[in-house]
């Protein structure tokens, strides 16, 4: 069973990420926390995508494909190229990312998912942000302090204290 908040470059084989595989696990819960419903069901993804290859497929169908995100024409190139270079895509899909892309855009789904339908535009906003398929396009930690769903302006600034203790890796 693949895990439900693991972005899709990672199951396709990335291992360069930081605080990118962290803001797509944060959209995750986010989006779950405001619907009350689940982005990606892991018993619907158990029965019907059993391996990693179809996860990915899951994934496509609740957040959209590679570069369905921008309405600029240079975005689909883009995002083809970025998919050629995951190590497991073409040995899974047997195809250069822009096949795949082009048959995708065929059963892909509109933004929002169905949980999101009617949540308020800037949070919509804020979870499409973490969710995007390169991890280089992605909301940062920093843009997310600043996003103005969570930082509403005029009010108070949200104010999360962390702290670390000693302990293990």
């Amino acid at each position: 069973r693949q895990p439900i908040y693991r972005p899709p470059d990672v199951t396709l084989g990335n291992q360069r990420y930081q605080q990118d595989l962290d803001m797509w696990s944060f959209g995750c819960v986010a989006a779950e926390l405001y619907s009350h419903q689940m982005l990606i069901d892991p018993a619907a993804t158990a029965e019907q995508a059993p391996s990693g290859k179809d996860f990915v497929y899951a994934i496509a169908a609740i957040v959209g494909r590679p570069g369905q995100e921008a309405d600029v024409d240079v975005m689909p190139v883009c995002a083809a190229s970025w998919l050629d270079q995951l190590p497991f895509f073409k040995k899974w899909y047997g195809q250069s990312g822009q096949a795949w892309l082009t048959a995708r855009a065929e059963t892909s789904q509109p933004w929002p998912p169905p949980c999101l339908e009617g949540c308020p535009e800037g949070f919509v906003q804020l979870v499409q942000n973490c969710l995007l398929w390169n991890p280089s396009a992605r909301m940062t930690t920093a843009q997310a302090k600043t996003n103005s769903f969570l930082q509403p302006p005029g009010k108070v600034p949200l104010r999360v204290r962390l702290a670390t203790q000693p302990g293990k890796n």
